[in-house]
């Protein structure tokens, strides 16, 4: 083999070898990064809240209802949550709805979730639900003027 060859074979085989690594580093480069896990979900912290400190709130105690009705509206600035419970009785057919409302100035208010919707049966339940804002009240929209009782209470805490 002349000399001439094996220079040409030499550079044949270097270029070959680079193209090789350049080809290696593009699929590397393609490949999708690995990543960490997400880090864990922060664990809640409860805010406790000393026996002392919570209030009875009445809203309605055996209140009959037969047309859209707006309860008294309550300060509870202080209050984060509340152990809400409530009690209708249907005497006659009257699908009811009640649902927070919640307010800063007591003019404008802006409706929370429904508590219960679509009643139409005696029901009762409890439930804790988050406080918002300065005042706390409650809309009840009936569909005829059938009277309905209500009882909305909680303990604010």
């Amino acid at each position: 083999m002349t000399a001439e060859r094996r220079h040409f074979v030499l550079y044949v085989a270097v270029v070959a070898g680079l193209l090789m690594v350049l080809a290696c580093m593009s699929v590397l480069s393609n490949a999708t990064p690995s990543a960490a896990a997400p880090e864990a979900a922060p664990t809640p912290l409860s805010n406790p809240v000393h026996s002392e400190d919570a209030i009875n709130v009445q809203w309605a105690s055996a209140k009959v209802i037969s047309s859209d009705t707006y309860l008294d509206a309550k300060q509870l600035i202080n209050y984060e949550t509340l152990d809400l419970s409530y009690t209708v009785d249907v005497a006659s057919v009257n699908t009811t709805t009640l649902t927070i409302q919640f307010s800063n100035d007591g003019d404008n208010w802006d409706d929370g979730i429904a508590i219960a919707s679509a009643v139409v049966a005696d029901a009762t339940d409890l439930q804790q639900i988050n406080n918002f804002g300065r005042y706390t009240r409650f809309k009840v929209d009936v569909t005829n003027d059938n009277p309905i009782t209500w009882t909305v209470l909680a303990v604010a805490k």
